[in-house]
């Protein structure tokens, strides 16, 4: 899954990767692998599952398979994120 936090604050942790996030970031896991989520403060977040298949195309995709933050201010990164507040206000 890839979660884009829109307020608030939370860690997610896989194996041994940790992300601290917060408002702009996005992280990535798997969801067939353990996975912790712990809320530090009231939040709102947008979650997408992607299929295995789809990330595994994506250049350095199977790298991604863990717990991962992306840098905010990545072009990528806020491609994907206006993307989700786009197909948010399409779906309300």
């Amino acid at each position: 899954g890839v979660s884009v936090l829109r307020s608030g604050r939370e860690t997610v942790a896989a194996g041994d990767s940790v992300a601290h996030v917060g408002p702009g970031d996005a992280v990535v896991w798997l969801s067939d692998q353990p996975a912790r989520f712990h809320v530090r403060e009231a939040q709102v977040k947008q979650t997408l599952i992607v299929p295995m298949t789809a990330l595994c195309e994506v250049t350095g995709g199977s790298a991604v398979f863990r717990a991962v933050a992306f840098d905010r201010a990545a072009p990528a990164t806020q491609l994907f994120t206006g993307y989700l507040d786009v197909l948010s206000r399409t779906m309300d």
